[in-house]
């Protein structure tokens, strides 16, 4: 467990969060200095926990570009901000790849979501799921059916094994893509 701020300092860095680890970031920053022939790393195989507003430097230092570190911040476990509330924002200067998981909160209704901000490049073959908390549920399928929408089937429960029970639908967008919900029921 790595609690709040770490500062390593210039020179070649490694942060590994093993599988079973969790970096709590609330309104934190991990600076890992300016990097010298090696380069900094970041490999995240356990969950990164942001609350406010948090910010992760892979070691651009006073470089004029953000990717000069020849590493990315690497996610193969979980960038987690769901907490019931669409306030949250995770800044990573320097590139981004992996497959894992980033976990949301959205509001429909007014608008807002957590924010994972890259100011970097996202490197080719990334991928991975975004899993959204969609905090105003009941109302946000009030106002689609008040406006004239379809629900796909009626919002139902299934059981997801080996996960949990989920509330699933599904709404039909203008030009007819079926898009699918899920929540945790």
């Amino acid at each position: 467990l790595v609690d709040g701020s770490v500062l390593l300092g210039d020179g070649d860095d490694s942060f590994y969060n093993g599988s079973d680890g969790i970096v709590r970031l609330e309104d934190a920053v991990v600076d890992m200095g300016l990097a010298n022939y090696y380069g900094n790393r970041f490999d995240n195989y356990g969950v990164v926990r942001v609350r406010g507003s948090s910010h992760i430097d892979m070691g651009s230092g006073f470089l004029l570009v953000p990717s000069a570190n020849p590493y990315a911040f690497y996610n193969y476990g979980a960038i987690d901000f769901q907490d019931g509330a669409a306030d949250d924002i995770l800044y990573i200067t320097g590139d981004f790849a992996g497959d894992g998981d980033i976990n949301v909160d959205v509001s429909g209704l007014d608008g807002l979501s957590d924010v994972l901000y890259i100011d970097g490049s996202v490197v080719s073959g990334t991928a991975g799921v975004i899993n959204v908390d969609l905090l105003d549920l009941p109302a946000v399928l009030d106002e689609v059916t008040s406006r004239g929408g379809d629900l796909y089937p009626i919002p139902c429960r299934l059981l997801l094994a080996p996960y949990s029970e989920v509330r699933c639908w599904a709404i039909r967008s203008p030009d007819g893509a079926l898009i699918e919900f899920m929540q945790a029921a």
